[in-house]
């Protein structure tokens, strides 16, 4: 689970759950909060914190981890909100989706992934291993973008993956 806790107060908040208040249910964890302590984004596994979060099961396995998403919570109006979404806004994205950054006014929220339908027209690397790219997510346009591409392009991967965003 993931926890806040604001100094003036007696006890810490849990963050990991969903806009109706109803806790996840599968494990949270890895959160990063806005400067201004406003938005805490999370990795999990749960497939209950949205009703976007599509994930195959409604009983998550801990040894999926393609079913790992990231998530964003704005303390100040209670909504939990889905950031991995696919490139059609109807989703979670497939892929494992982890180490996540975001920014000081929490808008922007980085993350690696190695999902191959966060971005249109995506066109992963010749290897043979599923390496992990960098994506961002605006929050307040709704648009992804890989980050980690190749040279001039918006949707080819880069050669050898990325690894552990960090958002300004």
């Amino acid at each position: 689970d993931v926890y806040v806790r604001d100094m003036r107060k007696s006890k810490p908040d849990l963050v990991s759950i969903n806009s109706a208040g109803g806790p996840a249910n599968s494990t949270s964890f890895d959160p990063n909060i806005s400067d201004d302590g406003r938005y805490v984004v999370f990795e999990s596994l749960a497939s209950n914190l949205t009703t976007t979060d599509k994930d195959p099961s409604s009983i998550p396995d801990l040894t999926d981890l393609d079913n790992k998403d990231v998530f964003r919570r704005d303390l100040s109006n209670g909504k939990t909100v889905l950031v991995s979404f696919n490139f059609q806004n109807t989703r979670s994205a497939t892929g494992e989706s982890r180490n996540i950054a975001v920014s000081g006014n929490g808008r922007i929220v980085s993350w690696e992934s190695q999902s191959r339908n966060l971005t249109a027209g995506f066109v992963e690397r010749n290897d043979s291993v599923f390496a992990f790219d960098i994506f961002r997510r605006d929050m307040a346009t709704g648009v992804t973008t890989l980050v980690s591409g190749r040279l001039g392009s918006a949707t080819q991967s880069g050669n050898n993956g990325a690894n552990f965003p960090v958002v300004s």
